[in-house]
């Protein structure tokens, strides 16, 4: 599922209204107190994905997927 992908519509499993594109965000994980102890140095040992977000604009529920799987 990316934008150029997204002329099909993506139903909200909620209410099945189209989801809406939101873009790409990257989500850290990990780290932890390693952050505060050494600051930037920390975020060496962080790893972080990539995710497609896809929202609903009727009842707000949100869609994350991995960027070009199933496509």
């Amino acid at each position: 599922m990316s934008e150029a992908s997204s002329n099909d519509e993506l139903p909200c499993v909620r209410c099945q209204t189209p989801l809406t594109y939101v873009g790409e965000r990257d989500f850290r994980e990990g780290g932890g107190g390693w952050v505060l102890a050494f600051g930037q140095l920390g975020a060496l040992f962080e790893s972080s994905t990539r995710l497609e977000v896809w929202g609903c604009q009727s009842c707000g529920h949100v869609e994350l997927f991995v960027p070009g799987v199933g496509e």
